[in-house]
């Protein structure tokens, strides 16, 4: 920290070869709390037992769908990238291609 200022450097999703550089601005501990409030932390990891006919007891990993829309969504840093209405793609030939979840009419 200097003069109220962090620097925060990390790697764009564009571009792999070109760090971004963004500046976080704060005037006190207070705001600079407010800031670090506001971030959501990476969805815990949890884990249940499932029972099959020939296996018992197997143990299995998973996070809470919402807790990791909240996280994504939470993150400016994929802001740029977020799609929030229909694509319409074409193959080379003209004809209408669904890839993605977002590709429809």
């Amino acid at each position: 920290m200097h003069g109220g200022k962090v620097v925060v450097s990390h790697k764009g999703m564009a571009n792999s070869r070109n760090p971004t550089v963004q500046t976080i601005s704060f005037s006190s501990p207070h705001t600079l709390e407010k800031k670090f409030s506001r971030m959501t932390a990476d969805p815990e990891w949890r884990n249940g037992y499932v029972d099959f006919k020939m296996a018992r007891n197997i143990e299995f990993w998973y996070r809470d769908v919402l807790e990791c829309i909240k996280y994504l969504l939470g993150r400016q840093s994929y802001g740029g990238n977020m799609l929030w209405s229909p694509v319409r793609e074409f193959d080379a030939s003209g004809k209408q291609v669904y890839t993605e979840m977002n590709t429809g009419n």
